[in-house]
């Protein structure tokens, strides 16, 4: 990796180094004092090859998703500065998507004992010294670790990816949920110098929809993880072996996949940060150093992974209990499963495990059985965390399971097409309840709004003012609780 010195983006002289640092720090310090430090990786490896394991020419799978970053454009931040935690960015048309455009915008969580000294450097290179535009390439250095004597010292800088629909309001107000996203992060190498080296991380944050997290099985890289708060931190270390430009050597090449079925993410959080390890001496690997990322498929030559395969994982709720039931099969060098619960699809918990049943190839089967006669709530999401016998894991599907039943059903409306300004709505509820009925135009306004309260069985009820409205084709949105009908009818005079 070609690493950029802090002289080289307009900075103090190294000369004035510490005075400079010790500002920088005390600043982003007392911005970021409620930050919880991680953990430390594990030890690093023994670099396998020299040699450069190129990816592997496999196209992505259909329905994944990939985009460019590039001529990002500084929105706003705090004071004014472009680098700053809380800078936002904006990147017009970073995808199309059936012929829906996508923007997107790149924000500074976090910046924790580090300094971000370019925002996103659209002429770095790769190692064959290509340039590489859409990558997002920041460069960061480490702050903090001034003092004499062996230490250690950790940092990051924390960017949230969000993607817009590009032909709403000004193109960056309402969000566009994706399916199949995947990220790359590339470059993630090291450093030495007197006394001290350097190791780079790289990490997401682990939501339900995060479904492999995964390195080359010949890589320079060790598994990573820690939790700041509830959030876990989910991704790879570093060894201290420098690499050329910002390779995309599938040795130090980090992949993460999300959902590609259903529950899809509008925005991901990422973690470009360092571990720094000093054992003599009081200087540290103050320059800047260039990270690269890109969203696209990175096929590696042999993907290291858990040998189990998890072929099905479904649940019903029966007798006041969610019923799970999954299979898998190459349960070879593997340990168990770990059986999560949440009740808002992010922060779940562990309720259970199930040990594995096999050491072959076999197919096997599970069910696993949670009471909820003492939880409150109707929705429940379940996912698996698959635990390989050297600690290895990663995570099944999210899948929701509803405690109660549809409450209301056979939403109608009569007459359809509505002439005279009168018209009935006729449905079925479960149960009493109050109902709110909206009748929205095909601008996307609501223009007649009403509660009203229905009774087990069969009701009727008249939809009021619809003789203030003008001619045309509206929808009729009925709303219980979390549940949603709509319903198409047009009105004419």
């Amino acid at each position: 990796m070609k690493k950029f010195t802090l002289t080289q983006f307009k900075v103090p002289h190294r000369s004035s180094m510490k005075v400079f640092t010790a500002l920088a720090f005390l600043i982003i310090t007392a911005k970021a004092s409620a930050q919880v430090v991680p953990a430390a990786p594990p030890a690093p490896k023994t670099p396998i090859s020299a040699q450069c394991i190129p990816e592997s020419v496999t196209p992505c799978p259909a329905g994944s998703f990939s985009a460019s970053f590039k001529s990002g454009v500084y929105q706003s931040g705090t004071a004014t500065n472009s680098t700053s935690q809380g800078a936002v960015w904006r990147y017009a048309n970073v995808a199309n998507i059936a012929g829906q455009q996508i923007n997107a915008t790149v924000k500074v969580d976090t910046i924790f004992n580090a300094l971000l000294s370019t925002f996103d450097n659209d002429a770095a290179k790769d190692q064959n010294n290509n340039a590489v535009p859409d990558w997002f390439s920041p460069s960061i250095a480490p702050t903090g670790a001034s003092g004499s004597g062996s230490t250690t010292h950790s940092g990051y800088v924390q960017f949230t990816f969000t993607f817009f629909k590009a032909n709403i309001g000004d193109g960056y107000t309402d969000s566009a949920k994706l399916l199949g996203i995947n990220y790359t992060h590339y470059d993630i190498d090291g450093t030495t110098g007197s006394g001290y080296s350097l190791r780079e991380t790289g990490l997401v944050q682990d939501v339900p929809q995060l479904i492999n997290v995964a390195a080359n099985a010949s890589t320079d890289l060790v598994p990573y993880d820690y939790y700041t708060g509830a959030k876990h931190w989910k991704g790879f270390a570093a060894s201290t072996v420098t690499w050329d430009g910002t390779t995309s050597c599938s040795q130090v090449v980090a992949s993460f996949k999300y959902n590609m079925v259903n529950n899809p993410v509008a925005s991901i959080s990422v973690r470009m940060g360092y571990y720094y390890t000093r054992t003599s001496g009081s200087g540290y690997g103050s320059t800047a150093r260039l990270y690269a990322s890109k969203f696209g498929c990175f096929a590696f030559p042999q993907e290291s992974s858990l040998p189990v395969k998890l072929i099905s994982f479904t649940g019903s709720y029966q007798n006041k209990a969610s019923l799970l039931n999954w299979e898998s099969v190459d349960e070879i060098s593997f340990d168990r499963y770990e059986i999560e619960r949440s009740s808002n699809g992010y922060d779940f918990t562990r309720i259970g495990t199930q040990q594995a049943l096999g050491t072959n190839n076999d197919k096997r089967q599970y069910q696993y059985t949670d009471d909820l006669s003492a939880a409150s709530g109707n929705i429940f999401y379940y996912r698996l965390r698959m635990v390989d016998i050297d600690g290895k894991s990663r995570y099944s599907n999210v899948i929701m399971i509803r405690r109660d039943q549809k409450a209301i059903n056979g939403v109608s409306i009569a007459p359809n097409p509505i002439s005279n300004g009168m018209a009935t709505v006729r449905m079925s509820a479960s149960a009493t309840t109050t109902v709110e009925l909206r009748v929205i135009d095909m601008a996307g306004k609501v223009v007649l709004h009403q509660q009203n309260k229905v009774y087990e069985g069969n009701n009727s009820i008249s939809l009021n003012n619809l003789g203030k409205l003008m001619p045309g084709i509206y929808t009729l949105q009925l709303i219980d609780g979390d549940s949603v009908t709509n319903s198409k009818f047009s009105l004419i005079k």
